[in-house]
């Protein structure tokens, strides 16, 4: 995955003050997808 501002824009937190805390929001949010595709199997 890559990480950018680009890539936080597209996050459902539009408005990000700090690079960082995109990235950990879209990071917490994939692992939940992972998380809830692992449950489905």
């Amino acid at each position: 995955m890559v990480y950018g501002t680009g890539n936080c824009r597209e996050t459902i937190f539009h408005a990000c003050a700090v690079h960082r805390f995109c990235v950990c929001i879209k990071t917490y949010f994939f692992l939940l997808q992972i998380n809830f595709l692992i449950t489905l199997y």
